[in-house]
């Protein structure tokens, strides 16, 4: 008690440890600081003896808090039970978790290692398990996402194409008994405008027939749908409008509906606004949807054309088994009412969803089992460490063990440490697996369909927490099991002995071998595909793209134009290009290399028997004259396009040497005529082979067309010039005012970029799996360092004994080096096997363009000198051990 006159603890931290502290201690721990409070008092002065309270009041909060909590939640748990076991076990396990938080303070490194390495690998593994359940496992937001199927076409030297005949179309859907209805839509680039004296700016078009909605079972957000009579040829032109187009140019109001939006050259009325699940389809979503329309002159109307996709619903009880034999027969039997344009067809059907995610599958699955051997090799490394960490704790379960504790208590603790470690580790892993996910789909290259669907919900949880428990279970069973070489007495005594035993070396070879042949399988699956990148990389397109730069000009359709005026207005764009400083040539072409597009055709060599008009078959490109001038593609023989191949012209073509050497082998092309288009076509001229879609495709049979003599209004600028392309945008833009302000230059890009896109998937898959494949190795080897060093720790004695008897630190040196060989050759067998059957499946997936033994054995070489420069330091340090000293120390 405070004498008369002295000074008091502050009130309010007198309270605070009254309130906090329990019944039982309340006095006693009031009366002990009153006392050390007053001795400060007298001592350092009252001001300084408040701080000092102060701070006493405030560090002792948490633990006082804790312990009422605690008493209070084990208390209700004991009066709950009749025999009180519950309340036992909980206190048993908060005393486990206390003691667990204690050991991890004392292992710092050990707890922060484990906790990050699974905290990586429960974030990678559930990152790309959210990426393959929003895109391949949820299903479509439409009704009955099941019954969705699209249609795809096969051609006969020509392979497979997304997209079908329309006419063909029309028949399915009218023979058809296993399919409600069919659709057939086309995504085009487009121009748009909001306003009249608004620039106009590209959008993505939707032209799609009216059965199109039905089968996707959509109703507008508001408005309404388009009607029957709008999707005839020369009804009044009628839009609705994709939900982020709305949302983005229209702020949401609902407004829009009832006014005007320009496509093209023509207003169209805005009659609705489609609900955000439209955006799901197609891939990307679509920002303004109209009526597929076309006179029946058009192309699409004829039976040679593969120009459309396609899209049905199969009826209730109708299965895709059922739908592909029908089809089949309709399109046999298509086959022989039309043999000229369908005898070389064949159609396919799949469901709508593994249409559009089946291309990005096979690199998922990949990325998935790289993420797995890598959490293996991680779960494999800290089983390891935790481990030779219990082996360290033996001392401590022997003192245990002899004051009672039984191997089930001792297996608890274990288990008890290992969950909280892993469950932390599981919650940071899964607290960044969200962004990795997003980052993931952000570099993704091209579109990644139903990328908006990526989320963690409740299954992706599930499967995080399942990869966390799995880790803690493969981490903590040899932990128990270590338990079952405890020996009381001879832990007790120091026994060197006990230290590592023959269950012990086993457990650790065996956690050794599978992270070997695991990381050898990875880091050859990474230096695979790197390998493959870096092929493709040097691979030669067939043309310099150096300083050329690529512009889209969306011309909208001319109303009642003739075909002059669209080759006119191209060609004064072209111009206008070619008079901009710093541009040295110009072209403009229907395609060009490494974009979307081509035309695949039937001809008939004349005077052959080939089968009119379905002959031999190639690819067709419509090109302005200056072309092979800007791209630098070489002529071998024969002349270049001119200007004066034009309309009215005799109709000439080039061909690339590739179509020569096969239409015509051992001869002339030049002067030879194919039968093509309803015209005969003479060949003036032989090009180099080049590659239009990627760098790995073989050459093909290409055929060039003038621009004057097939007229389309599909068009993309070519410019060579070393200027930078946004400045070029800008002012070719300025001058595309001048000449018709309804043109949208777009997707503009350099060549070189172009290339370096179309590697972008190859790319994507060797930075993934090789930075997989690199943390792989490096976990191994860190993990083989420590295993080698803590053997070698815990043999320092027979290590000295060995050297006392003669032997000499070359032979020590040289038997560490040998066991470690022996390990890493245990794995490696199984890990050289399973890369092989690994090299195989990547062929079948993936474009594989490396040799895979020359990659194999280089594999091979790599993992075991960095396994042997891993062991190399602790086998130097057991060379050098005294062996006096480690005879007394041991």
């Amino acid at each position: 008690m405070s004498k008369p006159g002295a000074p008091l603890p502050p009130p309010l931290a007198q309270a605070l440890v009254r309130i906090l502290a329990a019944a039982e201690n309340r006095a006693f721990l009031a009366g002990d600081l009153s006392e050390e409070f007053d001795e400060l008092a007298a001592t350092v002065g009252a001001a300084a003896a408040r701080r000092w309270y102060w701070k006493q009041a405030c560090l002792s909060a948490p633990p006082l808090i804790r312990q009422r909590v605690t008493t209070l939640i084990a208390s209700r748990m004991m009066s709950a039970a009749p025999d009180r076991r519950t309340g036992r076990t909980f206190m048993g396990l908060i005393t486990d978790l206390r003691y667990a938080w204690r050991m991890s303070r004392r292992a710092p490194v050990v707890t922060l290692s484990v906790t990050l390495a699974i905290a990586l690998g429960i974030a990678a593994s559930t990152a790309i398990f959210s990426v393959m359940e929003g895109v391949f496992l949820r299903p479509l937001p439409f009704p009955a996402p099941d019954r969705l199927v699209r249609f795809s076409t096969t051609v006969q030297n020509l392979g497979r194409a997304p997209e079908v005949n329309y006419l063909d179309a029309q028949d399915w859907k009218a023979t058809s008994a296993q399919l409600e209805t069919i659709g057939v839509y086309d995504v085009a680039p487009g121009t748009v405008r909001v306003q009249e004296d608004a620039p106009a700016f590209s959008a993505t078009l939707m032209l799609a027939t009216e059965e199109v909605i039905p089968v996707l079972g959509i109703r507008p957000l508001i408005g309404r749908a388009l009607q029957a009579e709008e999707y005839r040829f020369g009804a009044a032109p009628a839009v609705m409008l994709g939900y982020t187009f709305w949302k983005s140019h229209f702020a949401g109001d609902p407004s829009a509906v009832g006014r005007t939006l320009q496509v093209g050259a023509v207003r169209h009325t805005i009659v609705g606004v489609l609900p955000p699940e439209a955006d799901r389809f197609p891939a990307g979503g679509a920002d303004v949807w109209t009526a597929l329309t076309f006179p029946p002159s058009s192309f699409l109307n004829q039976r040679g054309s593969i120009a459309l996709s396609a899209i049905g619903r199969l009826r209730a009880g109708a299965t895709m088994a059922a739908a592909r034999s029908e089809i089949s027969t309709i399109a046999a039997r298509l086959a022989v009412t039309y043999p000229d344009t369908n005898r070389d067809r064949s159609i396919l059907l799949d469901g709508l969803q593994d249409a559009m995610v089946g291309p990005i599958k096979p690199v998922m699955v990949l990325l998935a089992l790289s993420v797995a051997m890598l959490l293996a090799v991680a779960c494999a490394n800290i089983a390891n460490l935790l481990l030779a960490q219990a082996h360290a704790r033996t001392l401590e379960f022997g003192i245990r063990g002899a004051v009672g504790a039984s191997p089930r208590r001792l297996a608890r603790q274990l288990w008890t440490e290992s969950l909280a470690l892993f469950g932390v580790a599981g919650a940071i892993g899964v607290a960044l697996a969200q962004p990795l996910a997003l980052w993931l789909v952000s570099r993704y290259p091209g579109t990644l369909p139903l990328a908006a669907d990526v989320t963690l919900d409740g299954r992706v949880l599930a499967i995080a927490a399942a990869c966390t428990l799995g880790a803690a279970l493969l981490t903590g069973f040899p932990r128990t099991r270590r338990l079952r070489d405890t020996q009381v007495g001879a832990d007790l005594r120091g026994d060197a002995r006990s230290g590592l035993t023959i269950g012990h070396r086993r457990m650790t070879n065996i956690f050794v071998a599978a992270q070997v042949s695991v990381s050898i399988v990875l880091l050859f699956g990474g230096i695979l595909l790197l390998r493959t990148f870096l092929n493709l990389t040097s691979t030669k397109p067939g043309f310099d793209p150096e300083s050329v730069i690529t512009i889209r000009a969306s011309i909208p359709p001319i109303p009642h134009g003739e075909p002059s005026q669209t080759v006119a207005l191209q060609d004064r764009l072209r111009d206008a290009a070619a008079s901009l400083p710093g541009v040295t040539a110009a072209a403009h072409a229907m395609f060009i290399p490494f974009t979307a597009g081509s035309w695949g055709d039937g001809y008939r060599r004349t005077g052959t028997a080939d089968a009119a008009p379905r002959g031999p078959m190639a690819h067709f490109f419509m090109v302005s004259p200056e072309y092979f001038e800007v791209m630098r593609i070489p002529v071998l023989r024969g002349r270049r396009l001119s200007a004066s191949d034009r309309a009215g012209a005799p109709p000439v073509v080039m061909v690339s040497e590739t179509f020569a050497k096969t239409a015509f082998p051992g001869q002339d092309a030049v002067g030879r005529r194919i039968e093509w288009n309803d015209g005969t076509w003479e060949i003036v001229g032989v090009t180099g082979d080049i590659r239009h879609a990627a760098l790995s495709d073989p050459f093909d049979a290409d055929v060039y067309v003038p621009r004057r003599q097939v007229v389309r209004d599909n068009t993309w600028l070519l410019l060579k010039t070393d200027r930078p392309a946004a400045a070029v945008l800008a002012e070719l833009q300025e001058r595309t005012k001048s000449i018709d302000a309804d043109v949208a230059l777009t997707d503009t890009a350099t060549m070189e970029a172009r290339l370096a896109e179309s590697a972008a998937p190859e790319r994507f898959r060797a930075i993934v799996t090789g930075t997989l494949a690199a943390l792989t190795l490096l976990l191994a080897i860190v993990g083989l360092h420590g295993v080698v060093s803590y053997a070698v720790t815990q043999r320092t004695r027979e290590i000295g004994v060995r050297l006392a008897l003669g032997q000499r630190p070359a032979d020590v040196l040289r038997v560490v080096l040998l066991e470690t060989l022996r390990s890493v050759s245990t794995g490696a067998v199984p890990g050289v096997l399973c890369s092989v059957y690994a090299g195989r499946w990547l062929s079948s997936v993936v474009m594989v363009n490396a040799d895979q033994t020359a990659t194999l054995s280089g594999v091979v070489a790599i993992f075991v000198t960095a396994a042997l420069a891993a062991a190399a330091g602790p086998a130097w340090r057991a060379s050098r051990v005294d062996p006096i000293v480690a005879l007394r120390t041991s």
